[in-house]
């Protein structure tokens, strides 16, 4: 028997049975809604990404052969990646100008993009990327999973108990 197991130091362990195909996607659909409804594990992917006090561009004006930067702050909407711009120079062309950011906000950046997407289609039932959202998460902390063969789940889960009480 297979069994997708659930656990983590703040709750008991929740054990489905994942034999078929189809009690897979039940039990990845339960999961989600799990993670969704008690955890909030996704509240940061129902708004829009939370905009940085203050973002800086960076740009080269090849006219003046200098380094160009422009700050913003408290931005009302979040910042592109790139956008054209007129010279801060004053050179009288204009310039591609690159956001800054902190290895931390292109993470967060590029996660937010990657799993946006794919928690709205998880929410109107889309096993794909359900099943493909809770891989990419699994890595946080509480949101990992394990798929196991067992012939006794019951004592399989009293081992697990009996474990975390040591």
């Amino acid at each position: 028997m297979r069994v997708l197991i659930y656990e983590n130091r703040k709750q008991d362990p929740i054990l489905f049975d994942v034999s078929t195909d189809e009690q897979m996607q039940d039990a990845l659909r339960a999961l989600f809604a799990h993670f969704d409804s008690d955890w909030n594990f996704y509240d940061s992917l129902k708004e829009p990404l939370p905009l940085p006090e203050s973002s800086s561009y960076e740009g080269y004006c090849p006219t003046r052969e200098i380094d160009i930067s422009v700050n913003m702050t408290k931005p009302r909407q979040l910042m592109p990646l790139t956008y054209e711009t007129p010279c801060p120079a004053a050179c009288g062309g204009t310039h591609t100008m690159r956001l800054k950011l902190t290895r931390y906000q292109e993470e967060e950046r590029r996660d937010y993009e990657s799993q946006k997407p794919l928690y709205e289609a998880a929410k109107k039932g889309d096993v794909a990327s359900l099943e493909m959202l809770l891989t990419e998460r699994s890595g946080h902390e509480y949101e990992g999973y394990d798929i196991v063969e067992t012939t006794d789940p019951i004592r399989f889960l009293g081992e697990i108990v009996k474990r975390r009480n040591c």
